[in-house]
């Protein structure tokens, strides 16, 4: 009985466990965790004809405190589903936690199947009375392959492993906690540096400040950073207080794919709302081989997936009859820059037109569009850069290398 229980064990494969912890105010944290599917479910579950297989699988979370022999048990039963025709997702879920603050361990056990994986960490819970303060950076990607969670009304799926291909566009999210709106805006910067502390990508944002507490997010394209590992830096400056705050989190870059699959890319070729129209006139004079090579490189530096998603929900959204959402000027707008905080819609402007605001209140942007023909094709108004920082230096077709 003995040497068959020890077979087993032997036998059994470890799952793949990964974990973290991140903090929030009021003792508020989170400890997230991943395991691959293939750890969840079984081959047979894995090559099933079902479009998802659901299974259920048990967790337990142990946290003691460093200073006391004190500690607090979370254990329960959870689901995962996946979809067989992606065998390389990966479960990814978290655990809520309220501490004083204080010095913790935690385990974490995670049982499915008969195998077995735990994970230690170490968790420091600072004293509210510190007036300002912020949240543990949290780096995903800003187009998701897998499930999407919301955090403050913000989708992300955090990595506990960041790693980014260079394609890629990172998203940084953070929470700025005791904010003084007393003055109209606060800084925040953006670092990342090499393991030798070389700078290799600095930005300072100013933000309106418009509450006490404030989330912020960042996109950063990597394209232009070599492969290897790094350091995302945060720092947040309230002027009232005279004070700042920081936060890191490490990160990798991986080797650049070798081509770009334009195939497999249904809108390539439509980039026009990148390019200023002397531009596009140039690239579309080009012959298809000398276009294949300059898309090749301009999409190695854009966010394809994020490109084609943000297409068809500016034509979802924004189509009239005479013209589809793409080539409208809020569907450009969209494209280029995301979906707005908040929309202030205004049926009558100064000049009797239709308008609306759309406000991003992160970037402290606030722009005008009006319905000057009544035909629901709004034209932007005002001083307004329309093209995302990383879209300012990009060379047209006529001065590529």
């Amino acid at each position: 009985m003995n040497a068959m229980g020890i077979l087993i064990l032997y036998v059994l494969p470890a799952l793949s466990l990964n974990c973290e912890a991140y903090r929030f105010d009021q003792g508020y944290s989170e400890i997230w965790y991943t395991l691959p599917a293939a750890d969840i479910f079984s081959f047979e579950e894995l090559e099933s004809a079902r479009p998802n297989v659901t299974k259920k699988y048990h967790y337990r979370l142990v946290v003691h405190s460093k200073s006391s022999a004190d500690s607090a048990v979370h254990e329960g039963m959870k689901s995962a589903t996946v979809d067989p025709t992606r065998k390389s997702d990966y479960l990814i879920d978290f655990i809520p936690v309220f501490l004083g603050a204080g010095q913790y361990r935690y385990q974490l056990d995670i049982d499915a199947s008969g195998d077995h994986a735990e994970k230690n960490g170490e968790l420091e819970i600072f004293s509210d009375t510190v007036a300002f303060t912020c949240s543990d950076l949290i780096l995903s990607e800003k187009v998701q392959a897998i499930l999407h969670f919301a955090r403050e009304g913000v989708e992300l799926t955090p990595l506990l492993a960041p790693e980014f291909a260079p394609r890629d566009t990172m998203m940084v999210y953070t929470e700025a906690y005791g904010l003084i709106p007393d003055s109209l805006y606060f800084t925040v910067r953006y670092i990342i540096v090499d393991t030798a502390g070389a700078i290799v990508f600095s930005r300072d944002e100013k933000r309106l400040k418009y509450d006490f507490r404030q989330i912020d997010t960042a996109f950063i394209a990597v394209g232009d950073i070599r492969p290897g590992p790094y350091k995302v830096h945060v720092a947040i400056y309230e002027p009232v207080l005279n004070k700042m705050v920081t936060k890191s989190h490490s990160l990798d870059v991986k080797e650049r794919a070798l081509s770009i699959d334009l195939d497999a890319m249904t809108y390539a070729f439509e980039i026009d709302v990148f390019l200023s129209a002397d531009e596009y006139r140039q690239f579309c004079d080009l012959d298809l081989s000398v276009k294949k090579k300059y898309l090749d490189k301009f999409w190695s530096r854009h966010d394809y997936k994020q490109f084609e998603e943000r297409l068809m929900e500016a034509d979802a959204q924004f189509s009239t009859s005479n013209i589809i959402g793409r080539r409208t000027h809020l569907g450009k707008y969209y494209i280029l820059n995301g979906p707005p905080d908040e929309i202030e819609y205004r049926p009558m402007e100064a000049t009797g037109d239709p308008s609306q605001v759309w406000h991003y209140h992160t970037r402290g942007l606030s722009i005008l569009f009006v319905d000057s023909d009544g035909d629901g094709d709004y034209d932007m108004r005002g001083n307004v850069n329309v093209e995302d920082d990383f879209l300012r230096d990009f060379p047209g077709p006529g001065n590529e290398e």
